[in-house]
This record gives C-alpha cells, structure tokens and sequence, in this order.
C-alpha cells in the first residue's frame, strides 16, 4: 500500500509543476529591468531546491562551480529552465536518469536537458499506445513552448527540442557583458 501510494505522490508531483512555473512568471511579467541579467548557475539550483528529493536524486547535474551571468530576468530564466526540467522529469521511465548539462559556449550559456528515451511506456507496448505517448508529451511541452521561444527570443537566445531519436532540449541565452 505504502508503495502505491508513494506512487501517487510521485506522479501529484509532476503535475505540480507547470502550474506553478506559470502562476510565477505572470507574477513577474510587470519586473522591467533596463539591462536585465541573472546568473544561470543559481537559476539552474534554485529549480533543482525546489523539486521533491525523489526527483532530485534521478538529476544528473553538469554545471559549472562559478557564476555564468545571462543577458535575462532570473524569473524568466528559471521559467524557462523548469520548464525544461519538469518536461523531462514528468516524461522519463521512472529508473531512469535525466542529463541537466550547462557550459559557456563562445558567447552564450548552452543548457541541454536530455535522457536517453523516447516514449516513457513499456517496450513492449504496440506502435499506437507509443505514437499516443508521442502526441501527448509533445503536447504538453508545447504548451510552454511557445512562451519559452518567446522569452528566449526577447533576449536574442533560441530554444531548441529533438523528440525523434531521444529526450533533448537545448536553451541558450547570450552571456551578459556590461
């Protein structure tokens, strides 16, 4: 019974969060900032504070140990990167483990949030109940996914998703200069 109900738990969890993140960033959508930025590092952790330990524990974090500042809001950032994150916690088999990398790329500061799977049902599930899952979970990403090209794009960043071989997403944001 304890099993199942950690279950529940687990799942109650995962819905949680894309209501959340968006009751946060319409809170902050009046926060003008002239020369917005944030440190990416500290958004990535805030996120991670926030999750249930569960979820915490199948992160595979690659992050750099000193502050990478991004030319962005930090609650525009941290909506863009829970929203990452939530998307591949909620859609991955639950043993295995979702990649949350973060690296200077030239200009910019890359985050790829990925995992190794495709659909998060049984391998023996038929070609229906998988192209279901498909439709569904890109579905629910793309709920957020015009918001997070928008903001991306508001601050000269891109966004990026691949669902076809595996479980990635790649947001960049340029790195801030005074």
């Amino acid at each position: 019974m304890k099993a199942v109900l950690d279950k529940v738990q687990r799942y109650l969890a995962r819905a949680d969060l894309p209501l959340e993140r968006l009751m946060r960033l319409f809170a902050a959508e009046h926060k003008l900032l002239s020369k917005p930025y944030a440190d990416i590092v500290r958004a990535v952790h805030t996120t991670v504070d926030e999750l249930p330990r569960a979820m915490v524990e199948r992160l595979r974090l690659q992050l750099p140990h000193t502050p990478l500042p991004v030319a962005a809001a930090f609650d525009d950032l941290q909506f863009c990167i829970e929203s990452l994150i939530s998307f591949g916690v909620r859609t991955m088999p639950q043993s295995a483990m979702l990649d949350v990398a973060l690296a200077a790329i030239g200009p910019s500061a890359r985050l790829i949030v990925s995992g190794s799977w495709t659909p998060a049902i049984d391998a023996g599930a038929d070609s229906s109940e998988m192209e279901r899952w498909h439709r569904k979970s890109i579905g629910d990403l793309m709920l957020g996914q015009s918001i997070i090209e928008r903001i991306a794009g508001k601050y000269g960043g891109s966004f990026e998703c691949d669902f076809e071989r595996q479980c990635k997403m790649i947001i960049e944001f340029p790195r801030f200069s005074k």
